[in-house]
């Protein structure tokens, strides 16, 4: 092999392994920044007529099934938190006491299903995991007659 087409063939796989490298960074750094949002739905329910709030619609047989209890459902409040990777969000809730909702994105299982931390500070906190795009139901808390249920809705940021 001639000197030249030893140099160029060196050159081309110099720089075959600088694009991987850069690729492989590049990967890395798109992954740390992965981000998610959280649709989260603060709803009272209380005994009563029936009553469902025209915005709850969509998740009117899931809250008629988790919560036979209570027949009205009316929506007090709507938020969207963007959540990076192991941060936190904090929200605070309508009951008497004001509590704070502070929800952490934990990351992916390896079934890609998303990991949160949900709770009320200083109080409790539970690990969920979550499909993107499903709701799920954290409630307890009393508000007016009734109580307060958080309707959470995990999704891969845009």
């Amino acid at each position: 092999m001639s000197f030249f087409a030893a140099a160029r063939r060196a050159l081309m796989l110099s720089f075959t392994a600088l694009f991987i490298l850069l690729a492989s960074i590049g990967l890395g750094s798109e992954a740390q920044a992965e981000e998610i949002e959280v649709d989260i739905k603060t709803i009272y329910a209380s005994r009563g007529e029936k009553s469902m709030d025209n915005k709850l619609e969509r998740l009117r047989d899931e809250l008629l099934l988790a919560f036979p209890q209570y027949q009205r459902f009316a929506l007090l409040e709507q938020a969207i938190m963007k959540l990076p990777l192991n941060e936190s969000r904090s929200s605070v809730l309508p009951d008497t006491e004001r509590s704070e909702l502070v929800i952490t994105y934990l990351g992916r299982t390896e079934d890609e299903l998303l990991q949160l931390q949900v709770g009320l500070k200083g109080k409790i906190a539970a690990d969920v995991k979550a499909s993107a795009g499903s709701t799920f139901f954290q409630a307890g808390l009393s508000y007016e007659t009734g109580i307060l249920v958080l309707a959470i809705e995990p999704k891969l940021a845009d």
